[in-house]
């Protein structure tokens, strides 16, 4: 499956800003723009989805293929997904708190930063899309994916790294080499995206009720993510791939 031009931003920019600080500087850098134009639609404590959709598209790269969409599911506020056909990766879909009468609240101004800053980072980061790809041709995807919720980003009261590391370790052995790399790179790139969205949200948050304290009076809290661990979770995974990487290498010279 091939990556549409409508699901990255030009080449041209990747040989100008090719380090991986530059391109989450440029992701949070449109997130900053983003905010700053959807400020002053605020009259009060909604604004149509509309108004916040045609604010994106002017900040977004005028290539990229993106659909909004109300979230349906109960278990998230928001979510970005690659938008495929039978051939390509062709954009992507954002889903957010949209009420029925198509309306996004003010309230919810952390999921709303969060889930652009997830957008905005995905289209400059062709590697994250193709590192993606190449995750889906083991005919593992399932299996991945069900480690990946229960253990890696799910939130634990009673975090035990020792025994995060014995599971992953156990369920490292059962992959081939390239198995392992892809399925610890991509998770990497997950859980350390998840961490700068959270950020982001909140950031914008607090931001908006300084701004609009005249229609958010009493201050409000924005997503609490201490319980998933990222910081810890992600050493592990950074530690276990270089470990990875070095067995790898070591069998190749036998």
């Amino acid at each position: 499956m091939k990556i549409s031009n409508s699901a990255r931003i030009s080449r041209e920019f990747y040989k100008t800003t090719a380090s991986p600080l530059d391109r989450l500087n440029y992701a949070k850098e449109l997130n900053k723009q983003f905010f700053e134009k959807l400020v002053p639609e605020f009259k009060t404590d909604k604004i149509d989805a509309d108004i916040y959709i045609n604010n994106l598209h002017e900040v977004s790269p005028p290539n990229i293929i993106l659909q909004v969409e109300k979230n349906t599911d109960k278990k998230q506020v928001g979510a970005v997904s690659l938008g495929t056909n039978k051939k390509s990766i062709a954009g992507y879909i954002m889903e957010l708190p949209i009420d029925k009468n198509n309306q996004i609240s003010i309230y919810d101004m952390d999921t709303c930063m969060h889930e652009p800053f997830h957008y905005f980072v995905e289209m400059n980061n062709p590697k994250h899309i193709a590192r993606f790809v190449s995750y889906n041709k083991h005919g593992k995807k399932d299996e991945f994916e069900k480690f990946y919720w229960e253990n890696l980003y799910s939130k634990q009261d009673k975090f035990d790294i020792k025994e995060l590391k014995k599971n992953l370790d156990e369920f490292l052995n059962n992959l081939g080499s390239k198995q392992k790399l892809d399925f610890l790179q991509n998770s990497r790139y997950r859980l350390s995206e998840e961490k700068y969205a959270y950020e982001q949200g909140n950031i914008y948050l607090d931001k908006i009720q300084d701004i609009h304290s005249d229609i958010i009076p009493h201050k409000i809290d924005g997503h609490h993510y201490e319980e998933y661990h990222f910081e810890e979770k992600i050493k592990l995974l950074n530690d276990t791939l270089r470990d990875t990487i070095n067995t790898i290498r070591e069998n190749n010279k036998m």
